[in-house]
């Protein structure tokens, strides 16, 4: 890398709209596209537009800082606190009718409720199962905002929940669970890697795995989405890994799988 590139992805890193996604997820994305465009302008807009597909979408600053306020309101006995911080997020928000059905087939699927759970990609999710009692929770996102508002909520509410800032495509260590979520996540990891959703499915340290898709566009529309992510699953689940339970919720086509060894 040369030093103008240094210096663009000096900027983007310490940019007010980018500082809190994960520096390796930067980084990664920024080498890609250095390695495309022949221009530093070229490639620093290219990965600024991919930064924000990736990562703008799902929780704003202020959301942010709404979440972990919400936090203390909750350890002051404020309860309904809770479903207010699910709203702050737009996967959450996409599931506050359907976390309670989603959670309770799929734990009954793995064998009951899990003692510990491995949430990638998890956004606000370990809240919710702090909420639900699951014993201890490990999450990991590229969004560092949220991974903050989990943080903030496990020393409120005194769970044993945690997140950490970390880029599944970099190969961070995972720490092993009873049961890992993989929700809405194979499809935006295999459009920036080929091949490499299935390689998480079998690499997940983890005895059980629940992994949804979405039926639905962003739109609301049916465009036979579920019938493309089920044909997906049937010819790349890997042989050490076989379907418990197979159903949908709450517009997610969702599988729970085991380990065969």
């Amino acid at each position: 890398m040369d030093k103008r590139q240094e210096e663009a992805l000096a900027a983007i890193l310490a940019s007010k709209k980018y500082r809190e996604v994960c520096p390796d997820t930067v980084r990664r994305v920024f080498a890609q596209k250095c390695a495309a465009y022949k221009s530093c302008k070229e490639a620093d807009k290219a990965a600024r537009a991919q930064l924000h597909q990736i990562t703008g979408a799902f929780m704003t600053a202020e959301e942010t800082a709404r979440a972990c306020a919400l936090a203390e309101d909750y350890a002051s006995g404020r309860r309904e606190a809770l479903a207010e911080a699910l709203l702050l997020h737009s996967s959450t928000r996409e599931r506050a009718a359907s976390y309670g059905a989603l959670f309770a087939r799929a734990f009954a699927a793995a064998g009951g409720g899990p003692a510990s759970v491995l949430d990638l990609a998890c956004g606000l999710d370990p809240i919710v199962l702090g909420g639900l009692g699951v014993a201890r929770v490990r999450g990991c996102d590229i969004q560092g905002g949220a991974v903050r508002a989990v943080n903030a909520w496990a020393r409120a509410a005194l769970w044993d929940i945690s997140a950490e800032c970390a880029d599944l495509l970099c190969a961070p260590k995972l720490p092993r669970a009873e049961l890992a979520l993989l929700m809405k996540l194979l499809p935006l990891l295999e459009r920036q890697q080929a091949g490499f959703a299935e390689k998480l499915l079998a690499e997940c340290p983890a005895d059980a795995l629940l992994v949804t898709f979405p039926t639905r566009t962003l739109g609301g529309r049916d465009v036979g989405m579920a019938r493309q992510y089920a044909a997906w699953m049937e010819e790349h689940t890997p042989a050490c890994l076989r379907v418990l339970d197979q159903f949908s919720e709450g517009g997610e086509l969702c599988y729970v799988l085991t380990r065969t060894q």
